[in-house]
């Protein structure tokens, strides 16, 4: 566990909005094993959802900029890159012209895999 007594800013999380919140949340559990830390609204269909792992999704029903926004992508390391990337694919992610552990799933997200 971090600790601030040192006067240093800490990086707690990041928050994503999202239009399809619970593919979203499957996506974070099936293939990563994030844990629901709390969400808000009802869990069928939260409006909400922090993770353990200091990610945080919003659902929004606006349209999401997918070029010249803000986020550009999301590097994880991970145990099994090549089960992660399958397992990406399988979800209807595409591998991009970056390289094969980049995949653009269909909500915008862009996952580079190491």
């Amino acid at each position: 566990m971090l600790s601030m007594d040192n006067g240093k800013t800490i990086f707690d999380h990041v928050a994503l909005e999202v239009n399809d919140i619970n593919g979203t949340v499957d996506l974070f559990r099936d293939v990563f094993g994030f844990s629901i830390e709390k969400y808000a609204g009802n869990l069928d269909c939260p409006q909400k959802v922090w993770f353990r792992e200091n990610l945080q999704l919003n659902k929004t029903d606006s349209v999401i900029v997918k070029k010249g926004g803000f986020f550009n992508h999301l590097a994880l390391k991970v145990s099994n890159k090549d089960k992660v990337i399958e397992d990406l694919l399988k979800h209807s992610g595409k591998q991009t012209s970056d390289g094969p552990n980049w995949i653009l799933m269909p909500d915008g997200l862009y996952f580079e895999i190491l």
